[in-house]
């Protein structure tokens, strides 16, 4: 009999919050089966759906380089281990939890608690203590009607943040892009310029030797072979140093990547011939076309509607709400082998009169916010129009300078020959062969500057107009 009367009040109290709560969703209890409603068919972790609202991760490849890298392998590896990628997307991942926590609020709340006691009185009786055992069982179900949309607003301004969050989360994969491509072409130009100090070091070696030969054969003087034997010092120190801003340069790409910075890495020998489709465009066009594309001018967009949102949400705060609530609970006491029932259920209205002025304050507060966002998003398009003047100005620049670059290669080159081939046949002089030996290693250089220069000016004028994405690599040097 205990144990019946012990289970009677709690399995009755759940059936009428069942009841009840099913009621207040609109559902439909067919006998003594399940309900069947939609929400069957809600997964349990994101029973609002808000992964559908989120930008996808961005898939990548997740092995290590081998073999030659190309820049499409880099990039593709810096989005399966570079930690801003991982960053930015538990950001995105944050925003949505955070627009189901505003969807909740339109659903209604139950909550139940259970106490077993026992308790003595401390007065003495004919029959000894007086002794209590009792067991309560209660459940509250609380639902929001209407707040003169409050949670409206707050869902607005949620999903707005998550907008922002995946605009932002483009945003830092096209920076990742631009980083990568970057240190790439350093590498790769501090490979050609390692290349080009050899070359150098080798024309200054055969110097030294023809100065040699002919201090030998008495026709060369010694301050001649001191001269050639300085300029290949030169040439040697000069070597050195590329070779190490070559490892420089290697570890800050090894590092984009997510691998340790002395991870050997070979690049690819391509051209780095990005393509550039906006070079002939003016440039009054490519600043509108940026200010229309660009994922971060995108995000504020959607920061300042979730501001205005949120003066919205901030006001409805200070206006009355109109719930419904019902509370069943149920005691039983052995020694009295007694029930006891309390249940209530109504509407309650509540209507905020005085707050101290803190509502006046929170509205001021969300204003000055969403203004905050509004002069944010003019700043930002003011700096995104000079960042496409800036990279379109410097990729004519960069062309030009690579043609031109090309033309003193040639004709350093043919001077270098020129001057050796007459020191060589003793009508020349050693000054001729080094000064043109001089150029011709200033030339290496420069030609091999400018060549990644103008790929990088590509690069970061697309980046500039919001258009920088994976496939862009995919077809580069191809």
């Amino acid at each position: 009999m205990a144990s019946r009367a012990r289970e009677g009040p709690t399995h009755r109290i759940a059936n009428r919050l069942v009841g009840i709560l099913l009621t207040a969703l609109g559902v439909t209890l067919i006998g003594n089966s399940s309900a069947t409603h939609a929400f069957d068919t809600i997964e349990p972790n994101d029973p609002f759906n808000t992964l559908g609202r989120q930008a996808a991760p961005p898939g990548a490849r997740a092995t290590a380089a081998e073999g030659l890298l190309t820049l499409d392998d880099a990039v593709e590896l810096a989005l399966a281990y570079n930690p801003r990628v991982a960053s930015a997307w538990a950001a995105v991942r944050i925003q949505g939890a955070g627009l189901g926590v505003a969807e909740s609020a339109f659903l209604p709340t139950l909550s139940a608690q259970i106490q077993i006691g026992h308790s003595d009185t401390g007065q003495k009786l004919p029959g000894g203590l007086s002794i209590s055992e009792q067991a309560a069982a209660s459940a509250a179900l609380n639902y929001l009607l209407y707040d003169f949309g409050a949670r409206q607003a707050t869902r607005v301004a949620a999903q707005e943040t998550l907008e922002a969050a995946n605009f932002s989360l483009s945003t830092t994969l096209q920076d990742l892009f631009l980083d990568v491509a970057r240190a790439y072409f350093t590498l790769a130009g501090t490979d050609a310029a390692v290349a080009a100090a050899i070359a150098s070091e080798k024309a200054a070696a055969e110097s030294l030797s023809a100065a040699q030969t002919r201090y030998d054969a008495g026709t060369g003087t010694p301050a001649d072979r001191l001269q050639a034997q300085t300029a290949y010092s030169q040439a040697v120190l000069t070597r050195i140093k590329a070779e190490g801003e070559q490892r420089n340069a290697r570890g800050s790409l090894a590092n984009l990547m997510g691998l340790e910075p002395g991870y050997p890495l070979r690049l690819a020998e391509v051209e780095p011939a990005v393509p550039s489709v906006y070079g002939t465009q003016a440039v009054e066009r490519l600043i509108a076309m940026a200010l229309d594309r660009r994922p971060d001018l995108a995000a504020s967009d959607a920061q300042i509607r979730a501001a205005k949102a949120q003066v919205d949400a901030t006001r409805a705060t200070g206006l009355p709400t109109i719930s419904f609530g019902a509370d069943l609970g149920a005691t039983h006491s052995w020694q009295q082998a007694a029930e006891l029932y309390s249940n209530s259920i109504g509407i309650t209205i509540s209507v905020p009169i005085f707050t101290g002025y803190q509502s006046t304050y929170q509205i001021a507060q969300a204003k000055a916010q969403m203004e905050q966002k509004q002069a944010d998003r003019a700043q930002l398009a003011q700096s995104i129009a000079l960042q496409v003047w800036n990279a379109y100005q410097d990729l004519v620049t960069q062309d030009r300078a690579l043609a031109t670059a090309i033309d003193l290669l040639a004709s350093a080159a043919q001077s270098e020959q020129v001057a050796l081939g007459r020191y060589k046949a003793g009508i020349g002089n050693i000054l001729d062969v080094l000064t043109a030996q001089s150029a011709l290693a200033s030339a290496r250089q420069q030609e091999v500057l400018a060549r990644y220069q103008l790929a990088l000016a590509k690069v970061t004028l697309i980046h500039a107009l919001g258009g920088l994405e994976l496939a862009i690599f995919a077809k580069a040097g191809r």
